[in-house]
């Protein structure tokens, strides 16, 4: 980590703490009044339907567009999934939805991954903080039969200058804490994605944000060991 990159300071968990980090991301979803898109709507009522025949999935993947493009089954042939990824999805629509992809299926395990549209929508550490950890408590309390696999973000191109690298690494940094402290599993993506700048590797990737069919490969590989 470079010697400018601090990480997002240390953090005491209380439960006051923890409750007023739940009320400051309730508190968002209202002052934000995000209007969700006609696909997260339409994907949002499909996991609504499957939720009475669907059961309890072995893995649950959750997350925005990068989850959502994941060929699990390719990947993974014979193993069972539900894949609760939506495109453009954020930290507050993915704690809207939380019930019908993944606290009411109790899968045996859930692999998250999170947070890069928020840093493109330039919220500020201070946010991502309060809504990592309230979705963290919320899962853990939830669901504690199943194994939580914490991914870290990944980084981007140039081209996305609304994401800043710097940013990017200190969430990331954050969320190791915050996936030990909980006794989740962390999965660190990020140097696999990374290529000889602090830019993502071009190999990987088909727009410098979502991984091509090699960068889900990489994906795969490190979470192999993984797959129930």
């Amino acid at each position: 980590m470079s010697e400018n990159i601090k990480p997002i300071g240390l953090y005491y968990r209380t439960p006051s703490l923890a409750l007023l980090c739940v009320l400051l991301s309730v508190s968002s979803l209202f002052s934000q009044n995000r209007e969700r898109t006609e696909h997260w709507q339409s994907r949002n009522q499909q996991f609504n339907i499957e939720m009475d025949s669907i059961g309890h999935p072995d893995n649950v993947f959750l997350g925005n567009s990068i989850t959502e493009g994941f060929d699990l089954e390719t990947f993974f042939p014979g193993h069972e999934f539900a894949n609760r990824g939506i495109v453009g999805d954020h930290l507050d629509g993915l704690i809207q939805r939380l019930d019908n992809s993944a606290l009411n299926l109790k899968p045996k395990k859930l692999f998250l991954m999170i947070g890069i549209n928020d840093i493109g929508d330039k919220r500020s550490d201070e946010y991502l903080i309060s809504m990592f950890i309230a979705l963290v408590d919320t899962l853990v309390t939830s669901l504690p039969e199943t194994d939580i696999y914490m991914h870290s973000i990944l980084p981007t191109s140039p081209r996305w200058k609304n994401c800043p690298p710097d940013q990017i690494k200190r969430v990331n940094v954050f969320l190791e804490l915050l996936a030990q402290e909980n006794e989740l599993v962390f999965i660190n993506l990020y140097p696999h994605f990374m290529g000889d700048t602090k830019y993502i590797n071009p190999d990987l990737t088909r727009d410098g944000l979502h991984p091509n069919q090699a960068g889900y490969q990489v994906w795969a590989k490190r979470i192999k060991p993984f797959i129930f």
